[in-house]
């Protein structure tokens, strides 16, 4: 099952509220799921829904992620591939055409302090967004970091770089069909096993323009695996892109939510 729905509700009221409650929970949990053994840990997941009568629809998600973690260094890339389209009364339309995936390298500075850089791409067909291309660089350090859990807070710098559908969306009042700007960033991030068998993991970045408008935009995305062999689980997560530069019939807001089942594969 997936629905995606965009609501008008505050974004970061609702988002820091989720990652403080996850935080919470997580100071409970058994143990941490990062282990540094030089492993690729990757993970492939899908979700189907179909509907006929009345109203037709087809959605599917598609999703993967790998990690790689040794003592001071560690490589995570990511992929998500989402499409749905409906049929009412003989006219079909599109409700979601979305793709993202980046990548991002830390490396441990200290005990407690590391350095990262990253690159993300997404591509939203219902936004007009042709490419998003956003290059990060940063540091954060570990508030929490126990046998239990990890919680981190981090800070950097982005430059974001976006290409529109002809013919352009409007963006500080002038038409455009490319807009970049430099951004700071502020976030959080942990992850948690909450018992033998369910992890749990989410993250918050706030993203601010330091010219122009001084547009916000912010990231949020959460996510509960509970297994039910050593390598199926069974999935739910929620993710949620709020971007101030949207005008309307586009929300500013987007909420995915998303249940499925997630398969792991290790290099060993």
């Amino acid at each position: 099952m997936k629905i995606r729905i965009a609501f008008r509700a505050p974004f970061l009221r609702s988002a820091v509220l989720c990652a403080a409650c996850a935080a919470l929970i997580g100071a409970r949990a058994a143990r941490a799921d990062d282990v540094p053994d030089g492993v690729w840990h990757s993970n492939g997941g899908a979700a189907l829904s179909v509907a006929a009568g009345n109203t037709r629809s087809e959605n599917f998600n598609l999703s993967a992620d790998t990690k790689r973690i040794i003592e001071l260094d560690r490589w995570s890339f990511y992929g998500q591939v989402l499409y749905g389209r409906s049929e009412i009364a003989g006219h079909q339309s599109t409700t979601a055409s979305l793709a993202r995936a980046g990548g991002r390298y830390d490396r441990n500075l200290t005990l407690e302090v590391y350095a990262f850089t990253g690159l993300d791409f997404e591509r939203d067909q219902v936004r007009q967004l042709l490419l998003r291309s956003v290059a990060s660089v940063g540091l954060g350090t570990a508030v929490l970091k126990t046998d239990a859990s990890t919680w981190n807070i981090f800070g950097g710098a982005t430059y974001k770089l976006d290409r529109y559908a002809a013919p352009g969306v409007i963006v500080n009042d002038v038409l455009r069909t490319r807009y970049g700007a430099p951004e700071l960033t502020v976030g959080e991030e942990s992850s948690h096993k909450i018992s033998e068998t369910a992890t749990l993991h989410q993250r918050l970045a706030v993203f601010s323009e330091v010219r122009g408008g001084g547009s916000q935009r912010a990231n949020f995305d959460s996510g509960l695996a509970v297994a039910v062999t050593k390598r199926a689980s069974l999935t739910v997560s929620l993710q949620d892109r709020y971007d101030g530069l949207a005008r309307s019939p586009v929300r500013k807001n987007d909420l995915l939510f998303m249940t499925g089942f997630n398969v792991k594969f290790d290099s060993e």
